[in-house]
């Protein structure tokens, strides 16, 4: 009997467990004495660098000091968003409002000593960077988790390049009244650009119009009345999905002009100094396996223009401002994007100018058929 006794203790102290994980986690080799005890269960909480206000990433730690133990309860708070489970093999994971609940799924969810990896994701709701607060296995607090009052120093690691951040935000570029019932809203493009599927223009609150991400980041915005102010907002969406909106800004219609009043005449009719030596060209490159093509207009610099409008098919597409248009050789020349226009595709395209205080004429319109 003595002798037995010795053999089973042996037995039991020589005994090596081996976890092998799949990716995302860490392989462990534990060896305890009384793998029996189930006590001694707590967790680290460790995030990763580059969050944004889409998009988090992060894993808690579990380990036992005695080995593997199949009864724990992990519970913590998100600020915002929704978990991520990336370890569905190992742990359940519930969401109820902001609280979430982690619980082992079977023996593959025990914690091993020195350590089970789960790793998880935050999906953000574009406002505020999502946080993971308030955390606690079986009633203890884990190592690195805030109480919610104050931000757990990161530690250090890798953006994972499979989760990138959503868009910049566009930025309002010189929006203005064209006159009584039109303004003209400009913005600089989000990056990275090439990303960006679409811009929507928000007129108070309401979507007023959708541009695609390839055109020419200007719209005009009609049927408004006269001497108004007007909010707008513009949102770039990524062909992830993700998005960004530019801070709101504010731009007014001018006063509409009364025909009898003496102080207030009728502006004057176009006097015929339209822009001279009017050009248009096509041209066409590659994107993403997809061919994009350009109306390349070019007209001769003039002097008192503050703005050049560009019609393509009795429709203004663009205005530009005259100081950014010019280039040393004293003409202005800009590619007009049209997208996939196909082959055999015609545009009428006509240019006229801002000077003086009034449009001058249009330009002859020139037809360009899509080779």
């Amino acid at each position: 009997m003595y002798t037995s006794r010795i053999k089973k203790r042996l037995a039991v102290s020589c005994t090596a467990v081996v976890v092998l994980t799949t990716a995302g986690s860490i392989a462990y080799a534990a060896t305890h004495d009384n793998p029996e005890n189930q006590s001694g269960v707590s967790a680290e909480l460790r995030t990763d660098t580059g969050a944004s206000a889409w998009w988090a990433n992060g894993r808690f730690i579990v380990k036992s000091e005695s080995g593997a133990t199949g009864d724990w309860k992990l519970q913590f708070d998100l600020s915002a968003g929704t978990y991520q489970n990336n370890r569905p093999d190992i742990v359940d994971a519930k969401q109820e409002g902001k609280r979430v609940t982690l619980t082992p799924k079977g023996e593959g969810g025990k914690a091993q000593t020195w350590g089970t990896e789960i790793g998880f994701g935050l999906s953000g709701d574009g406002k505020q960077v999502p946080k993971v607060e308030g955390c606690s296995i079986n009633g203890t607090d884990v190592k690195g988790c805030s109480s919610g009052d104050e931000t757990p120093e990161p530690t250090p690691t890798p953006t994972d390049p499979e989760t990138p951040a959503g868009p910049t935000a566009p930025e309002n570029d010189r929006s203005f009244a064209m006159d009584h019932a039109s303004i003209h809203v400009m913005w600089k493009r989000s990056e990275p650009s090439a990303s960006i599927k679409e811009y929507e223009v928000y007129k108070d609150g309401a979507l007023a119009v959708t541009r695609a991400g390839n055109l020419s980041p200007m719209v005009n915005i009609y049927d408004l009345k006269p001497d108004t102010a007007y909010k707008f907002k513009v949102r770039a969406k990524d062909n992830a999905g993700k998005f960004a909106d530019s801070a709101e800004f504010e731009v007014r219609t001018l006063a509409e002009s009364k025909p009898d009043d003496p102080t207030t005449p009728p502006p004057p009719p176009g006097n015929g100094d339209s822009p001279a030596d009017f050009k248009v060209n096509q041209s066409s490159y590659s994107d993403a396996g997809r061919t994009l093509r350009n109306l390349d207009v070019e007209w001769k610099q003039q002097a008192g223009v503050e703005r050049f409008e560009v019609q393509v098919n009795g429709k203004t597409t663009t205005l530009y401002f005259a100081p950014d248009a010019f280039d040393k050789s004293g003409l202005v020349r800009q590619p007009l994007p049209i997208g996939e226009a196909k082959s055999g595709a015609s545009f009428k395209v006509k240019v006229r100018a801002w000077v003086n205080g009034h449009w001058s004429d249009f330009t002859h319109e020139q037809t360009v058929t899509i080779r």
